[in-house]
């Protein structure tokens, strides 16, 4: 994101979206072999959190919703760093709590305690919050205004190396 947002201070469009790209692209890789690597590995996973019985039959039901979820959650926190880099915080500030809190908290609680599906519920609800952020982050993305938002930064960066640059008062 880092690039992203240096790309941006530079005035470079191109860039900052191929950078956004290139960063999406990496992550869905990671996410693909923890993934691979989760599903392959499921039952020493499990003995790694109990050796209970009850408690690892219950996980590994869990680990389904956790595999369907996983691109969800990965890709909730990408976007929202690139919206971050492109100066879209308030944005991702305010999606994340309404896609965690209203959301996904209130899907917990209908799904856990009002349908009673108890733990599955709980995951499930967080599942929608990720869901809801990465489209709202999709959203947002498909509808900035690139341009004007490099524009700003640029703005931004130049007035930053304005101030840097200028003398120091002599001390009297």
């Amino acid at each position: 994101c880092t690039f992203i947002g240096n790309s941006a201070g530079e005035g470079s469009k191109k860039k900052a979206k191929a950078y956004s790209l290139i960063g999406i692209g990496i992550n869905l890789v990671q996410t693909a072999f923890i993934l691979l690597f989760l599903i392959l590995e499921r039952e020493n996973v499990s003995y790694f959190y109990t050796n209970e019985e009850s408690v690892r039959t219950v996980f590994l039901n869990l680990m389904y919703i956790f595999y369907f979820g996983l691109f969800f959650d990965v890709g909730a926190n990408t976007l929202s760093f690139i919206l971050r880099s492109l100066g879209q915080e308030q944005f991702a500030l305010n999606s994340s709590l309404f896609s965690f809190y209203v959301v996904g908290l209130g899907c917990q609680v209908i799904l856990a305690f009002g349908l009673d599906l108890s733990y599955y519920g709980i995951w499930i609800g967080l599942l929608l919050g990720f869901f809801s952020m990465v489209f709202f982050s999709v959203y947002k993305l498909y509808k900035l205004d690139w341009d004007g938002e490099i524009k700003k930064i640029k703005a931004q960066m130049n007035k930053k190396q304005a101030v840097e640059m200028e003398p120091l008062a002599p001390e009297v």
